[in-house]
């Protein structure tokens, strides 16, 4: 059995490595969620056209689409950081558009660090879950994953989002209210600790450290 060494080291068991194409001098990203370390191989182009078997109603925009979801749910690396907004992260999942896509992969694979605030990703997931692409739980969590292995992409906090992902994984809440009970954590954290997060969303009561008032 593997040990942590005291430098806190470890290697990993041959037979994973190979299982999950792991190969010396891979770049790796780890997150804690749930007393558990993950860790998550990087690998330029991951996200690339990992949507492209939806395909959209051209009777609905995407702006139609992401409103649509919206309403169902009523209630330390100096670098050059660049942003893009949802509709060119959604070509670049979807590369539903030839000329579009293109420019937006050149975006992804430049040496650019690529910042995906919350806002542009939760916009994105309600836009490809609403009427046009209709994408299922497991396309959206795909998206996540996929980006997260991108060496290039940066959220507003990665481990936010990983534990964000990994709360969606294991209930019927929303993405975005996951994200809204990890982030209120998170940011508490830094002066004080977070007594609850108030919600009237039966799904969202499902997260821990929910209630409803």
């Amino acid at each position: 059995m593997p040990k942590v060494s005291s430098k806190r080291q470890i290697t990993l068991p041959a037979n994973q490595c190979r299982e999950v194409g792991i190969e010396a001098g891979d770049e790796f990203r780890s997150f804690v969620a749930d007393n558990h370390i993950t860790i998550v191989r990087q690998q330029a182009g991951s996200a690339w056209g990992c949507l492209d078997h939806l395909q959209g109603d051209d009777t609905v925009s995407e702006k139609q689409s992401r409103q649509d979801a919206i309403e169902r749910r009523r209630w330390n690396v100096k670098t050059n950081l660049i942003a893009v907004d949802t509709n060119i992260l959604l070509r670049y999942l979807l590369r539903d558009d030839e000329a579009q896509a293109e420019k937006a992969r050149r975006l992804f694979e430049s040496k650019e660090c690529i910042l995906i605030t919350d806002v542009v990703l939760t916009e994105s997931l309600w836009t490809l879950s609403g009427r046009k692409y209709k994408a299922t739980k497991n396309d959206l969590i795909t998206v996540v994953v996929q980006l997260l292995q991108e060496p290039n992409v940066r959220f507003e906090d990665d481990a936010v989002i990983w534990r964000s992902l990994e709360a969606y994984r294991r209930t019927n809440a929303d993405f975005a209210d996951a994200l809204i009970v990890h982030k209120a954590r998170e940011t508490a954290s830094r002066d004080d600790e977070l007594e609850i997060v108030y919600t009237f969303d039966t799904d969202a009561l499902q997260l821990p450290h929910t209630s409803e008032p």
